[in-house]
């Protein structure tokens, strides 16, 4: 990223998100942390810097977002609609007064449906061995059976 007279390289691991990089004064997970806290919007609208600088701060507006946007949308951070660029960022905002809380809740949902997913194969597998090998593991869910019969 160009700013300051110089390129600098943006964080690539999650090691690096927790150091402090130029042209950035902190770290960029302290920026991160904060914005759970920020206020809601009471606006129909506002120009995707003033949503970002609302939300994680000054620099993150200025060095990351306006040179974003100026290469998707060819346009000034400042000149933009966060309502109709990023549109799932302003309805976040507006129902959760949070960007990054509904992303870590989907994030949450995820792990428990693939943890579920897993104890399913495990489950089948385990049936498939048998309903006398799963009374014999300390532990494990007896299984019960049941039989549909149709008159």
């Amino acid at each position: 990223m160009y700013a300051k007279n110089g390129i600098h390289k943006l964080p690539s691991s999650l090691s690096s998100l927790f150091q402090r990089k130029e042209p950035f004064s902190k770290s960029l997970a302290s920026y991160l942390v904060k914005e759970p806290f920020q206020r809601k919007s009471k606006l129909d609208d506002e120009s995707i810097k003033d949503f970002f600088e609302r939300r994680f701060g000054s620099e993150i507006a200025t060095y990351l977002v306006d040179a974003f946007c100026r290469g998707i949308y060819a346009g000034k951070s400042s000149e933009l609609s966060i309502k109709s660029c990023f549109p799932s960022l302003f309805a976040s905002d507006k129902k959760y007064g949070s960007v990054i809380h509904p992303w870590w809740n989907a994030v949450k949902a995820r792990r428990k449906a693939y943890n579920l997913r897993r104890r399913k194969i495990s489950d089948y597998k385990q049936l498939l061995e048998g309903p006398e090998v799963l009374s014999k593991r300390p532990g494990k869910r007896k299984l019960g059976l049941q039989r549909n019969y149709m008159n």
